[in-house]
């Protein structure tokens, strides 16, 4: 799958797949770019945490494919940014979703 279809399929609810490569992929409600280290977004009580910290080139792809894919699926009204350290505590408790 292209990033955009991960992007994509975790914006509709998917709690698996990942792209080409392996570097996005969902796990449960948690997309995360390039490993457990990076979570780029965070599915809880209705709300879409998005990481808001900067990465890498390839992260700000990710994070583009993942806010447009947000808009596309008229999910864009319930993003909130969050601070890496914040998105690390979500991911870490993310059983508890």
């Amino acid at each position: 799958m292209t990033n955009e279809q991960i992007a994509r399929a975790f914006a509709l609810g998917a709690t698996e797949g990942e792209n080409g490569t392996g570097s996005l992929y969902i796990e449960g409600p948690v997309l995360y770019s390039y490993g457990p280290h990076w979570p780029l977004a965070l599915r809880k009580d209705g709300f879409v945490y998005v990481n808001a910290d900067r990465y890498s080139v390839t992260t700000s792809k990710h994070r583009s494919a993942l806010l447009a894919a947000l808009q596309a699926t008229a999910q864009a009204t319930r993003v909130l940014d969050a601070p890496l350290d914040q998105m690390r505590q979500l991911a870490a408790h993310k059983e508890m979703s």
